[in-house]
């Protein structure tokens, strides 16, 4: 088996900033209750998808 050396930067100054889910928050308050209705308006999980990653250019 191959190994794989990977180089992780580290942020030793802490200039880092979650932008969707902030430090030390576990749940984005009504992100549930958002998705559910999307699917109760008839859109594909596709569909749910593509807004997801529009809304908050995070990949779902």
């Amino acid at each position: 088996m191959d190994q794989l050396t990977l180089a992780t930067p580290r942020d030793r100054n802490g200039t880092f900033g979650p932008l969707l889910v902030h430090k030390h928050q576990r749940r984005i308050s009504g992100f549930d209750e958002k998705i559910i209705t999307l699917f109760a308006k008839g859109l594909s999980t596709r569909e749910v998808q593509e807004i997801l990653e529009d809304l908050s250019g995070a990949e779902v």
